[in-house]
């Protein structure tokens, strides 16, 4: 049997412009990020203005951005497997933002998170700390539990 050849993608070409009197924080872990969506229509980066990182959201097929209240310290931005919410690392905490607005809320501290992933169950998998093992706690918030620990006899120093 033959099975019809599915579509090639399309390529997405944008430009990343900082919104009128800020500018771009590069991706660096710690410092900033930038993250297409999942669904390829949003992009969410980080981006200081008077003196302040914060994290900024806008459609991929716009140049109007908004910032996202209560992200002031954003980095390391990641989406949820629907688009409809970010995850990032700000001032010791994993926050939370819905795209639609409401301000960011806390879902865990932790001392300087290196990264995160959110599946399809409501879980996001992050790392608490340069060095160290990867944590996991709900998308709704709670205390976060070790998924990975460090075996030093195989010369490990992080899992991210």
């Amino acid at each position: 049997a033959f099975w019809p050849r599915a579509a090639a993608p399309e390529p997405l070409s944008y430009a990343l412009e900082a919104p009128a009197g800020a500018q771009i924080v590069p991706d660096h872990a710690l410092t900033g990020g930038s993250q297409i969506s999942p669904d390829g229509k949003w992009l969410a980066f980080t981006a200081t203005s008077e003196g302040k990182t914060s994290l900024w959201i806008r459609r991929v097929d716009s140049l109007e951005s908004q910032m996202v209240g209560g992200s002031e310290g954003a980095y390391s931005p990641f989406w949820s497997p629907d688009s409809a919410s970010i995850g990032f690392f700000a001032l010791g905490a994993l926050r939370r933002a819905d795209r639609a607005g409401g301000g960011a809320r806390t879902l865990a501290h932790t001392p300087a998170g290196d990264g995160g992933a959110w599946n399809s169950a409501g879980i996001i998998v992050f790392s608490r700390s340069a060095t160290g093992g990867l944590y996991q706690v709900s998308a709704e918030g709670g205390e976060p539990q070790p998924v990975t620990t460090l075996d030093p006899a195989r010369g490990e120093f992080s899992h991210t």
